[in-house]
């Protein structure tokens, strides 16, 4: 019998027997020592949609990373493209070697070092080295379909988003739910207004961001009907562009970088939304991050710091590396109107990302609310900058 869903108990904790049973299975004598109780297993910080324990043997003292994927992956055809490109990685020094592919996870080499911080990607050196690795991202060749299916994974959100949405307004709508406004945004964490049509209900949103301001011109309600709207305007906007369609890590910020103090070096890491995409979203996607700051020591567990995007000399440092690589006839200037143009972008696809984490949530009656705050940033970030 397959203990592979058996990893966490209840309490948090992990199964130790299990994760034991699992090295076993995987692991070749000579990495493997026959002793139940020769390893043991810490929690590592980081992995934000993975849980990541670092497994030691303490008669060998070897060391590996056992990765158990986060709920959002759960699709066969999904895991298969993470493991994958996390095998062609390994094999290419891109990334940590495997030992072991299983159905909720993966066996990987333990890599020293730690995630960066955002305030050391604004270092000369770690700016110069997150460019060259990004070229060199930029330059593989997976078979992969060659055309931006990262969207179709924002628009599935956004369907998921509206399909939660009826789903709750189903269950407020029955006599024994019934609410009026005031209280339905109460249940629901932020400020809504129900709104009757012919045949359906839907709600408008009033957006209420919490650590980002503007006098800028911000839309004081959006709906579901309308970011499907903003979506498109999107796709069109990308279609017109020039930016390349190429291998794109879609996701990379300080807290998927790896950072050995000893040796100065970094290296990308969780390639769980990559795909073949438009270069310019993935320049905008990291740039964006030497503002917006993950796994901060608010309440909020993020913070914005508009004032420190990249200054020019920091752009020119990224880009002059980017083009080391030699995967481009771009100049550094036009690579950086490139990363100017889809500026927004990241910030509207982070948004629904946010919206419908906090929707599902909802709908399995679970009270995490802590994606509301962060989409409503997003979004007012994606119309401050869209309206610059």
């Amino acid at each position: 019998m397959e203990v592979e869903n058996n990893f966490v108990n209840f309490d948090g904790s992990f199964n130790s027997n299990n994760l034991t049973i699992l090295l076993q299975k995987y692991l070749s004598n000579k990495y493997f020592v026959e002793n139940s109780n020769s390893w043991t297993y810490h929690k590592v910080s980081g992995g934000y949609s993975n849980t990541l324990i670092k497994a030691i043997n303490v008669l060998t003292n070897k060391t590996f990373l056992i990765r158990l994927f986060g709920s959002y992956i759960s699709s066969p055809e999904i895991i298969n493209k993470i493991n994958l490109i996390n095998i062609y990685l390994g094999e290419n020094q891109m990334g940590p070697k495997l030992y072991g592919v299983f159905s909720k996870g993966t066996i990987e080499e333990f890599l020293p070092g730690r995630c960066l911080t955002r305030k050391e990607l604004h270092s000369y050196n770690i700016t110069a080295q997150i460019g060259y690795h990004m070229g060199q991202i930029h330059k593989l060749e997976l078979p992969f379909v060659k055309t931006p299916t990262f969207w179709d994974d924002v628009e599935e959100w956004l369907d998921k988003l509206q399909k939660e949405e009826e789903k709750l307004l189903q269950f407020y709508d029955k006599s024994e739910n019934r609410c009026d406004d005031e209280t339905l945004s109460q249940k629901i964490g932020f400020k809504v207004k129900r709104i009757e049509e012919s045949e359906s209900s839907f709600l408008q949103i009033f957006i209420q961001p919490v650590l980002f301001s503007s006098t800028k011109a911000t839309p004081e309600t959006t709906s579901i009907k309308e970011l499907r709207k903003e979506f498109e305007l999107i796709l069109s906007k990308m279609n017109k562009s020039k930016s390349p369609i190429v291998f794109c890590h879609n996701d990379l910020h300080e807290g998927n970088i790896m950072y050995d103090e000893d040796k100065n070096t970094i290296l990308p890491i969780d390639y769980e939304y990559s795909s073949y995409n438009y270069r310019g979203f993935d320049f905008a996607q990291t740039l964006n991050h030497y503002a917006w700051e993950y796994a901060a020591t608010n309440k909020y567990g993020y913070n914005i710091f508009l004032d420190e995007y990249p200054n020019t000399e920091q752009l020119e440092i990224f880009f002059k590396n980017y083009k080391k690589t030699n995967n481009t006839t771009s100049i550094v200037e036009e690579l950086i109107n490139e990363s100017i143009l889809f500026k927004e972008i990241p910030h509207f696809v982070w948004c629904i990302w946010g919206l419908e984490k906090h929707f599902s949530l909802l709908c399995e009656q679970k009270t995490e609310l802590s994606y509301v705050s962060s989409s409503f940033d997003r979004l007012s970030l994606y119309y401050y900058y869209k309206n610059s």
